[in-house]
């Protein structure tokens, strides 16, 4: 069902999240910083609907702008320079 394709896609997004860390670790980061950020955030929000489930009864995921200031800077800006693939 719509759970399962959910997870599948999740599954996709993670493995494209640590393709992306391999492939940062050899680049200077400075240039990089705004992606980063992005894909922080774009993280996080995965993250988010991962922990609340894919169901959809709760409405739309909002990230108010603390949020997004908080996961910008754990996933980019403090984001090591390269981590190992999330094991799901």
């Amino acid at each position: 069902g719509l759970a399962a394709a959910c997870r599948d896609l999740a599954a996709v997004a993670r493995a494209r999240f640590a393709e992306a860390d391999r492939a940062l670790a050899s680049c200077a980061r400075g240039p990089l910083r705004p992606a980063l950020l992005m894909m922080g955030i774009y993280e996080d929000v995965l993250d988010r609907l991962e922990r609340r489930g894919w169901h959809g009864n709760d409405g739309a995921l909002t990230v108010g702008k603390a949020s997004k200031l908080w996961a910008a800077l754990r996933g980019g800006l403090l984001r090591p320079p390269w981590r190992p693939p999330i094991a799901t």
